[in-house]
C-alpha cells in the first residue's frame, strides 16, 4: 500500500513539476518577446533633413565683410562657419532618437528656392508653402526622411548697456514633418562680449546643435 501510494505522489509530483515548468517556459518566452519588441522600437529613429535657409546670417549691427574681418576668414566662407558648425555635429550625433542628414549640394539651391523665411532673431519662422506637397515628398524620400528641419537664421544682436557690449547669436529653426505641417519653431542663443574666432564659435554651435536636437527629440516624441 505505502508503495503505491509514493508511486501516486511521485507521479503527482511530476505532473506539478511539470506544470511549472511549462509556465515558466511560457513566462519567459513573454518576457523575451516583449523585451525584443522594446528594442526594436527604440533602434527605429526618425530621421530629419537638414537645410540652412539662403542667406541666413543677419544683424542689427555687423555686415558681412566685418564679422569675416574680425573672425579673421574668408567672407564667402562664413556659411562653413556659421551653418556648418550647426549641421556638421547634428550628424555626428547618433545616441539619441533621430538620425540628422544634410540636403545634398546638388539639390541646396534648388530647396533653398522654395524656403521663405519670415521675422528675425527669435521670431523668425521659415516656410516651405513655394514647395508643392509631390515636390516636398519627393525631396524626403529621396533622402530617407520624414522630417524637414530648416536652419531660419543666426542672427548676431548686439545689445550696448552703456561701456558693456554683448552679442547674442541667436540660432532659430522650423521642423516639418512628411506632410509639410510644422511641428516645431524655436531658436536658442549664446552671448559673448565680441565676436569669437572660429573655434570658440564651433564650441559654442556644438553646444547650441545639441540643444536643438534636444528639443526636437521631445516636439516629436
Amino acid at each position: 500500500m505505502a508503495c503505491i501510494i509514493s508511486r501516486k505522489n511521485s507521479q503527482h509530483m511530476n505532473k506539478l513539476i511539470g506544470t511549472i515548468s511549462r509556465k515558466l517556459v511560457y513566462m519567459i518566452a513573454g518576457l523575451l518577446l516583449t523585451s525584443a519588441s522594446a528594442m526594436t522600437a527604440k533602434a527605429e529613429k526618425g530621421h530629419v533633413l537638414i537645410i540652412p535657409a539662403a542667406n541666413n546670417i543677419k544683424s542689427n549691427h555687423y555686415y558681412d565683410d566685418y564679422i569675416a574681418k574680425e573672425m579673421g576668414v574668408a567672407v564667402d566662407s562664413l556659411d562653413y562657419y556659421f551653418n556648418g558648425s550647426v549641421t556638421r555635429h547634428l550628424q555626428t550625433l547618433h545616441d539619441g532618437d533621430l538620425e540628422f542628414t544634410l540636403v545634398p549640394e546638388t539639390e541646396k539651391i534648388a530647396v533653398t528656392e522654395d524656403i521663405e523665411v519670415s521675422g528675425e532673431a527669435e521670431s523668425s519662422v521659415a516656410s516651405v508653402d513655394k514647395m508643392s506637397i509631390d515636390e516636398y515628398h519627393n525631396l524626403l524620400e529621396k533622402n530617407k526622411s520624414e522630417f524637414l528641419l530648416v536652419i531660419n537664421q543666426h542672427y548676431l544682436k548686439k545689445m550696448e548697456s552703456g561701456t558693456m557690449n554683448t552679442v547674442f547669436h541667436i540660432v532659430s529653426y522650423t521642423l516639418f514633418d512628411k506632410d509639410k505641417k510644422q511641428v516645431n519653431t524655436s531658436s536658442l542663443y549664446y552671448s559673448t562680449m565680441k565676436l569669437d574666432k572660429p573655434n570658440k564659435m564651433e564650441s559654442q554651435l556644438k553646444k547650441t546643435a545639441s540643444k536643438i536636437a534636444s528639443k526636437l527629440e521631445k516636439a516629436v516624441s
